[in-house]
């Protein structure tokens, strides 16, 4: 919990309460406060309950949780509430006086919401998303973990901290073998022409099914695989275009996205791959299995970390994942020296990615007193009927075709609106094109965002553009409108916030009280998203204040008096149609 959120204040002033309380009793207890029911208060304090069940009551001489909660009042002085209620079962709600509302809000306001919020000692993490695999399009699974990533990166920079966004590509590995060697045999134009990673995608898919019914084909590229381990000129070559082409083609997709990473793949690690393995047997965590080397585990908890282990060495002496994940670990942690590291993919690589933790715990690297190690576990893209997202014929859905069939359906929106206000003729086509372009994105990616992070969901365009409820061309349309108050804010607001007079705010309407109540909370919020690493908290923020400041708009934005008007936050505006 941040120490300048309201909800900090409000268990500050609780906990001097407390320590008043039992200090003389030689006691003490940690003030208990959650968010209260709307219809009671603020915030709630359930300190009393709690101490019932200790020995202290007898001493306090209280015989029910309603009388402590009484004398837990009685301790209780502070400027921060305007009501305080202690109810029958003892809990006590709080309300927020306007004026510390209002002094939250201008704090806010006065730093700058990314000033005001940020960290006192700023970390260095590193965020791990997206990673598609070279000579692969990008498709719907990677649409999750590219969009949390860089949301999660997006705050975590917001909040002060120094954020590296990698993007940890399938660069390397056997497959590689069959498709340089399919390109060898069947490709002799391969460095002459341009390839589409479409064309790539097939080249893939057809070295496989060779690979896998041709045994001469199988061993040749084997051996090219060996041939570009060691370093071979003409394979290393045959590399460097596909990865080029690849990437390209990668951010192509990522600048549509408004998504920016830095390139750090698979193959970086492989001159640290013999080292880790090194390391690992000689600290004593290897052990043999059938010819490999393998770095057993232990169950946390109700996770059986311990059914499978990590393989460090395969049999024919090789690496693979496993040890490509510990080498990166070891790298970030030991020698980019991160204080956090996040890794966001699907939630079926999570025991993966927890023994590989653990692994580092066991090894030194990841330090509990020095690092923070997440992984961010994602559910599937569903279709209606509940099943993983494909096209009719069966296949994976490619990204590009999602980004485009949004792009396609905002603009068939966009002039779907124009044509009911009457406005065809002024808005010109590459007008529409450029905002359906923002709001077609924008809808997909919040889309995915107000998900929660763990759990599947169903890809629906028709509610990801939906006019009304928690969607970007909701969200989007009430942002247009602050824009536009702010525009017209009247000249009795404070030039540098934008915000009423201290002595109007003290006096705020229930619309403009609760609108401050929940600007204030903003600090919270991106506590709850910071520690649950789910971009929904956030949203679900986003989409309340949104709800907030309309009701807001529709009940003060026209006054009957000028009294009435003088204790307004923003003055009267008209700003045209609801989005209904």
């Amino acid at each position: 919990m941040r120490s300048d959120s309201l909800l900090f204040a409000v268990k500050r002033a609780f906990q001097h309460a407390l320590d008043q309380l039992l200090q003389p009793h030689n006691a003490a207890a940690e003030a208990q406060v959650v968010r209260a029911n709307p219809k009671f208060g603020d915030y709630q304090c359930n300190s009393a309950l709690t101490l019932m069940r200790s020995a202290l009551p007898q001493q306090l001489g209280v015989n029910c949780a309603a009388q402590l909660a009484e004398k837990i009042v009685a301790s209780l002085d502070s400027e921060l509430f305007s009501e305080v209620v202690a109810n029958k079962q003892g809990f006590i709600t709080v309300r927020i006086s306007s004026a510390q509302l209002a002094a939250f809000v201008k704090r806010l306001l006065l730093d700058s919401p990314a000033v005001a919020v940020q960290r006192a000692e700023p970390l260095t993490v590193c965020v791990d998303f997206s990673s598609p695999n070279i000579a692969k399009e990008m498709h719907v699974g990677h649409l999750r973990s590219t969009v949390h990533g860089a949301a999660l990166s997006n705050l975590l920079e917001f909040l002060g901290h120094k954020v590296r966004r990698i993007n940890h590509v399938g660069d390397w590995g056997t497959q590689f073998g069959m498709i340089i060697e399919h390109l060898v045999r069947f490709e002799p134009e391969f460095f002459s022409s341009t390839y589409s990673l479409s064309q790539l995608n097939a080249i893939y898919k057809a070295s496989k099914a060779r690979f896998d019914s041709d045994e001469q084909f199988k061993q040749s590229a084997r051996k090219r695989v060996v041939l570009l381990q060691s370093g071979d000129a003409d394979s290393l070559a045959y590399w460097r275009k596909l990865v080029d082409l690849s990437t390209s083609a990668f951010e192509s997709i990522y600048e549509r996205l408004d998504v920016h990473l830095e390139l750090c793949g698979e193959s970086f690690y492989n001159s640290q791959l013999s080292s880790v393995a090194d390391e690992c047997a000689r600290k004593g965590f290897l052990s043999e299995a059938d010819g490999a080397m393998v770095f057993f585990l232990e169950a946390e908890g109700k996770i059986n970390l311990n059914e499978v282990p990590l393989f460090v060495t395969k049999a024919d002496g090789g690496y693979g994942y496993d040890s490509t994940d510990l080498a990166a670990i070891r790298h970030r942690l030991c020698t980019e020296r991160f204080d956090w590291v996040i890794y966001v993919t699907d939630l079926g690589q999570r025991n993966h990615f927890l023994g590989i933790f653990q692994a580092a715990r066991k090894l030194g690297w990841l330090q509990p007193t020095k690092h923070r190690a997440d992984h961010v576990g994602l559910g599937l893209v569903c279709g209606a009927d509940g099943k993983k997202f494909r096209t009719r014929s069966g296949e994976t859905v490619r990204l590009v075709d999602l980004l485009d069939e949004a792009e396609r359906r905002a603009f068939e929106e966009c002039v779907l609106r124009a044509q009911q206000r009457g406005e065809t003729e002024q808005r010109d086509e590459a007008e529409l094109h450029a905002v359906a372009k923002t709001l077609g994105i924008a809808a997909l990616k919040y889309f995915d965002m107000n998900q929660v992070c763990s759990s599947n969901y169903s890809f629906d365009y028709d509610k990801m553009l939906e006019r009304k409820g928690n969607t970007a061309v909701y969200i989007l349309y009430t942002y247009a409108r602050m824009v536009s108050v702010m525009r017209t804010v009247d000249a009795a607001a404070d030039p540098q916030t934008h915000c009423a007079p201290a002595a109007a705010l003290a006096h705020a309407s229930e619309p403009e009280r609760k609108l401050l109540l929940h600007l204030a909370r903003f600090e919270e919020a991106l506590d709850e998203t910071t520690q649950t690493l789910s971009m929904h908290k956030l949203c679900d923020f986003a989409y309340s204040l949104c709800v907030l400041f309309s009701e807001f708009y529709e009940n003060c934005r026209s006054s009957v008096s000028t009294a009435a008007n003088e204790t307004q936050i923003i003055p009267s505006v008209s700003l045209g149609d609801d989005p209904s």
